[in-house]
């Protein structure tokens, strides 16, 4: 955007009622809303997508342990380098992704399938012949 330069957005039917609930709240509710923020100082390594970080962490709304936090951004960075793996290599077996792993081949299959279903990869084959690849 160019210096001086401004978007509008599209209004939206919400808008009034968004208003109204932003600056009608009163001070112990926003000091409540205040105390019940939690900073999270997270260390990312290169290539680490920090907005795919924030959405697994803010996802559900609900208070999150330390050991959640941790479990999501094991992950995340668990399927980021399987997509990694998978853009230099034309496919892979569940074998191949288990040693890349780090894990037993039962224990790749949660990050295969949660990127099947957000339909990052496809996998192609029978159960013993499976592998696996980036959609295009």
């Amino acid at each position: 955007m160019a210096d001086g330069e401004a978007y509008q957005l599209k209004p939206n039917k919400k808008d009034p009622e968004a208003f109204e609930r932003l600056f009608s709240a009163s001070a112990d509710e926003i000091f409540e809303a205040i105390s019940r923020l939690e900073i999270i100082n997270i260390s990312l390594n290169y290539g680490d997508n920090p907005q795919l970080i924030f959405e697994g962490l803010n996802s559900t709304g609900l208070d999150l342990s330390e050991g959640d936090k941790k479990a999501t951004i094991k992950s995340i960075r668990q399927k980021e380098e399987i997509i990694t793996y998978l853009t230099n290599h034309v496919s892979a077996k569940n074998s191949d992704i288990a040693e890349l792993l780090g894990a037993k081949s039962t224990r790749a299959k949660k990050p295969l399938s949660e990127l099947i279903a957000d339909e990052i990869v496809a996998a192609e084959g029978g159960n013993r012949n499976r592998t696996y690849r980036l959609k295009s």
